[in-house]
């Protein structure tokens, strides 16, 4: 094995010095596919949402607000098939395009801690 020479001194005192063998073996090497495909599984397993939505993004966004707004009209028959879940469904994808596009700001910000957020597009009554 390799053998690697540690020396120590101690306030005061002589420099002690000691010779340690190394049994172990060179580490594997990373496999990072394995790995990523192994959160993937067990995110899915864990049964969280993913950060992809499965949804043409028509929302028109004001960051300024931090809101979004969908033009898309609900849909009856979904509506109709399972009722708030469907409404639940939507304002999750929703929220979550919503988030995609504030971390793209982040991105672009020289601090990583602050998203700074554009101008309101929106005029809010007070």
């Amino acid at each position: 094995g390799d053998v690697a020479s540690i020396a120590m001194a101690v306030e005061d005192g002589p420099a002690v010095e000691m010779q340690v063998e190394s049994t172990a073996a060179a580490p594997a090497p990373l496999d990072v596919r394995a790995l990523l495909a192994a959160s993937v599984e067990s995110k899915a397993a864990a049964g969280r949402p993913s950060v992809a939505v499965d949804k043409e993004d028509v929302l028109s966004y004001d960051l300024g607000h931090l809101s979004a707004f969908d033009p898309s009209p609900i849909d009856e028959v979904a509506f109709k098939a399972s009722g708030e879940e469907y409404l639940l469904q939507q304002a999750r994808d929703n929220v979550q395009l919503l988030a995609n596009k504030l971390y793209e700001l982040l991105k672009e910000q020289p601090q990583k801690s602050v998203i700074m957020l554009p101008k309101p597009l929106s005029i809010l009554p007070r």
